[in-house]
């Protein structure tokens, strides 16, 4: 009797359902100018994309997206993806080359400049809700690097919108 009861309560529990991520996730700080985008594809547990940290489209629609005649959007490849169940995880690498103390360039690739080079890795983890993603991004400091802000983690949710 108490293993039919079992096996009962097993098939009663909810299990992990399938989450087709493939798509664009956003999400809006609370400045109203603030934006991340996020295409993703996934293909058998794996997770490809980009991140864009800037403006979604070439014209703003209201007054809350005219910062985008200021500030150009950058395109980041995203690497080391892979979804199990309804969690995902992957990187977002960003090189910078260090011209001085005051002053620094920063790259979606590595720099082709002379100079001294500091590789960054933001790692990501999510955990998908229906058609949102709670995310957490994560950075580890580079010591030797005087920009670096130290250890810290951001929580923020994407909404689906394609």
């Amino acid at each position: 009797m108490k293993v039919w009861m079992l096996v009962a309560a097993l098939s009663l529990a909810p299990s992990p359902q399938a989450v087709n991520l493939t798509g664009t996730w956003e999400w809006h700080g609370p400045a109203g100018w603030q934006r991340i985008l996020l295409t993703l594809k996934e293909e058998n547990s794996r997770l490809s994309g980009v991140i864009r940290m800037g403006p979604g489209s070439d014209e703003p629609a209201t007054p809350a997206d005219f910062w985008e005649y200021f500030f150009d959007p950058v395109d980041f490849r995203i690497s080391n993806g892979s979804v199990s169940g309804n969690t995902i995880t992957f990187e977002q690498i960003v090189w910078r080359r260090s011209q001085s103390l005051q002053t620094s360039i920063w790259s979606v690739g590595p720099p082709t400049a002379s100079g001294p080079v500091s590789e960054t890795t933001f790692v990501y983890r999510g955990v998908v809700q229906f058609d949102q993603i709670v995310m957490t991004r994560e950075v580890r400091s580079d010591k030797k690097d005087p920009w670096s802000l130290g250890v810290h983690k951001v929580q923020f949710v994407l909404k689906r919108i394609k």
